[in-house]
């Protein structure tokens, strides 16, 4: 399976998004505080506070310690896994999501470094924050985001629930977590007095709009958007007690995540098994992504709309990636079912619209490889990418 850059396992990174209709366009944002005695008491004063929103009691005292922007760059050197860093670079390259696999690593920690994030962790049962000079609403509402995290993981033991079978289940289940704590964190903003909050908003606007590679921006955000809007969808059946239940009965997909009416028909993906083997090279990846992955990769080169819609049709996938020895030479293969045969063919035309420039039907050239989609049967496509034309003999 193809895990997260970062070692959530035991560190639960504090990136979230501030969701707001006033706020155009969304901005990250992230820890925090400073080292004045006035501090303590205001988290105290958060956390009894957080507790009592979220309706869930403190099973035992939540610690936590500051982190100096040093601090923080070590830290995230040391969340890095290299290896999943690797798979991930090879799963967004085959996927033209990046130009470059050999760039994700330095992209990836320029992206957390300048968010300044913070993180709870689920080992030592921590929470750690990093000292900015942000507004002090800034640290109350980041304070009650990072204290539920604490909460989830003392009532549904975050370190195994985030554990999905494959990337796609994973992503899904990040998404209850992050959208639990952006939705109490929201909740919380709009407790606090109209003078709190225009502080907030003056905080943001003063402070510059980050900027990050498209594909690391997605992959970031989707668990605190996405899944801050599904969680929402739960709440507003019967409070938190509908938001507790799903850790029972987590979304299996992604594809639940973006859409209440297939979680709650308890709709999974399709299997999809392909054969392939590819002579003299490693199978690296074998992996579900699921369909925010799909709106991911068209989302890169067509509109965001467009993509969604396009990507709604998914009904199961495997992707593979092989590579020789030297890394030289690679090959992937994305099957991926659809629900109908319209939807199958709405995304064969947008895909060969920017992939092949329209009307081409061979195998198109692109980055320093060769890009194609095949049908097989009324719902099904796989869609190639090689380092070599010759790899295609295999297929």
């Amino acid at each position: 399976m193809v895990h997260s850059p970062i070692k959530k396992k035991s560190q639960w990174p504090a990136i979230f998004v501030i969701i707001m209709v006033f706020l155009a366009p969304l901005t990250l944002i992230i820890l925090l505080d400073s080292n004045e005695p006035a501090v303590e008491g205001e988290i105290q004063v958060t956390i009894h506070d957080v507790a009592e929103m979220r309706e869930l009691e403190a099973l035992e005292e939540i610690s936590y310690t500051h982190m100096s922007q040093e601090e923080l760059e070590q830290s995230i050197d040391e969340m890095l896994d290299g290896e999943n860093l690797n798979e991930t670079a090879d799963l967004l390259y085959a996927l033209f999501l990046i130009e470059s696999r050999d760039s994700l690593a330095d992209a990836y920690a320029e992206a957390l470094s300048d968010q300044v994030l913070g993180y709870y962790d689920t080992e030592t049962k921590e929470m750690v924050i990093v000292e900015t000079n942000l507004s002090a609403t800034m640290d109350k509402i980041t304070l009650a985001h990072e204290f539920t995290h604490a909460l989830q993981d003392q009532h549904f033991d975050l370190g195994n629930f985030t554990q999905g079978e494959t990337w796609d289940e994973t992503m899904a289940r990040e998404a209850v977590v992050e959208g639990d704590a952006t939705l109490l964190m929201m909740n919380y903003l709009f407790s606090l007095p109209a003078s709190e909050q225009n502080e907030l908003m003056y905080s943001l606007y003063a402070t510059p709009t980050p900027t990050m590679p498209y594909a690391i921006e997605q992959m970031l955000t989707f668990p605190y958007l996405q899944g801050m809007l599904f969680i929402q969808q739960l709440y507003g059946n019967d409070g938190w007690a509908s938001v507790d239940a799903v850790y029972s009965n987590p979304p299996v997909s992604t594809e639940q995540v973006l859409h209440m009416d297939k979680y709650l028909a308890g709709e999974e993906p399709l299997e999809v098994m392909p054969v392939l083997e590819i002579p003299g090279m490693e199978m690296v990846l074998n992996e579900t992504l699921g369909e925010a992955m799909v709106s991911m990769m068209l989302g890169h080169h067509i509109s965001t709309s467009e993509a969604q819609a396009a990507a709604a049709g998914w009904g199961g996938d495997r992707f593979y990636y092989f590579e020789n020895d030297s890394g030289d030479d690679f090959f992937s293969a994305w099957t991926i079912e659809w629900d109908t045969r319209a939807e199958c063919d709405e995304f064969i035309n947008i895909f060969n619209t920017w992939v092949f420039e329209l009307g081409d039907v061979d195998k198109a050239k692109f980055q320093d490889g060769y890009a194609n989609i095949i049908r097989d049967g009324q719902t099904t496509i796989t869609i190639y990418h090689a380092s070599d034309l010759s790899l295609y003999a295999y297929v």
